[in-house]
């Protein structure tokens, strides 16, 4: 949904179309440099603590629960708005991270040093906040990454794990990460 911000614009510019369907709601409306956001808080389902009509032992299944929807001015970095949200929601600007999402999944992390204009927000776009135990303060050439350890003598996955992984690790260092995790020892081949 996209919210006319130019009263200046001709309707034909606009890229109205026949029968197009247009929504109206009282309220103050954006300015040129905001969007219309709308923030969910994310966290991953716990077969033991949440109840659920089938048990998903250890999944990834994420919970998204809808916060707040309005307004930011584009222009603030991410830890400005982490802020902001914090002040609408008492939750710690702190312990949250920021990420972009899309349907039932989270991406990208947004970093703190960066603008919310760097993540292409428009109006309408989703973003989503997760709690964490602690600071974290990754840096922007990292990949965060969920590990879950099968057991397939339970046929079971474990919790999910998260990590911060360079984008430039080989594969032997990205499996000496996951043995260390995991405790599953790596047995490197050579293939001739």
């Amino acid at each position: 949904m996209l919210e006319m911000k130019n009263d200046m614009q001709a309707i034909k510019d606009c890229h109205f179309y026949n029968t197009a369907t247009v929504f109206v709601e009282e309220g103050i409306p954006a300015t040129k440099d905001e969007s219309r956001l709308l923030i969910f808080e994310a966290s991953y389902f716990n077969s033991k603590v949440d109840n659920c009509f089938f048990e998903c032992k250890g999944t990834s299944f994420i919970y998204l629960i809808e916060l707040w929807s309005g307004p930011i001015n584009t222009k603030l970095t991410v830890k400005k708005f982490k802020e902001k949200i914090g002040e609408i929601t008492g939750k710690n600007p702190q312990l949250m991270r920021l990420r972009e999402k899309s349907n039932e999944k989270l991406f990208k992390v947004c970093h703190d040093n960066k603008q919310m204009d760097d993540y292409n927000v428009a109006d309408g776009k989703e973003l989503a906040i997760q709690m964490l135990e602690a600071q974290e303060n990754p840096k922007e050439d990292e990949q965060l990454i969920m590990v879950k350890v099968w057991d397939p003598n339970e046929w079971t996955l474990t919790p999910v794990k998260e990590l911060y992984v360079e984008r430039t690790c080989d594969l032997k260092e990205f499996a000496a990460i996951l043995s260390s995790v995991s405790g599953i020892p790596v047995i490197l081949e050579v293939i001739l």
